[in-house]
């Protein structure tokens, strides 16, 4: 099975095989964690301050070779307009969620990776991080992106896929590290 061409089938923008060595990072934009927008720093185990230090969570990326960057990006959405955003979002992990499992289950990318997903992890409805117990799942937890603190424009940028921050376009990127 090819991945990029089941992503793009799947409805995705863009599907791109990456690098991690042309990965930049900017630990300034784990305040964007910290700012709490989305409601799971320090009560998701996918999330800061719980997913771990900038540092280690840079350290993790290190150990791959290449990325399965898939994007979904609307054109003309007011990226401030949080119920659209929200929707497209949801859309997005749903079916970044059913793509890699068909990849992962059908061997079109290894099992041994890290998935690097926007949003959440979305394993359990509930994260116990919420109630002070340990993860169940803790070999398959999904991080979200901010919290590998990636230059997303920069990493756009070298896969050829055309962003935009100027407030009418909205873009969710996922990844699965390999």
């Amino acid at each position: 099975m090819d991945a990029i061409k089941r992503a793009l089938e799947m409805g995705f923008t863009y599907a791109k095989t990456v690098r991690v060595e042309d990965f930049e990072f900017a630990p300034e934009f784990r305040v964007c964690c910290e700012d709490n927008l989305c409601g799971n720093y320090n009560a998701s185990y996918s999330c800061p301050p719980l997913c771990g230090s900038v540092e280690e969570m840079i350290e993790k990326t290190k150990k791959y070779t290449y990325g399965f960057l898939i994007c979904t990006a609307c054109d003309g959405v007011d990226a401030y307009d949080w119920e659209q955003s929200n929707l497209i979002k949801a859309d997005h992990i749903h079916r970044q969620d059913l793509l890699m499992k068909e990849l992962l289950e059908s061997g079109a990318l290894p099992k041994e990776g890290l998935p690097i997903y926007a949003g959440a992890c979305s394993l359990c409805k509930t994260c116990k991080a919420k109630e002070g117990k340990p993860c169940i799942m803790p070999e398959k937890v999904a991080c979200c992106l901010s919290a590998y603190c990636i230059n997303v424009t920069v990493l756009s940028e070298k896969a050829g896929i055309p962003i935009s921050w100027d407030g009418d376009q909205v873009s969710f990127y996922s990844m699965y590290l390999y």
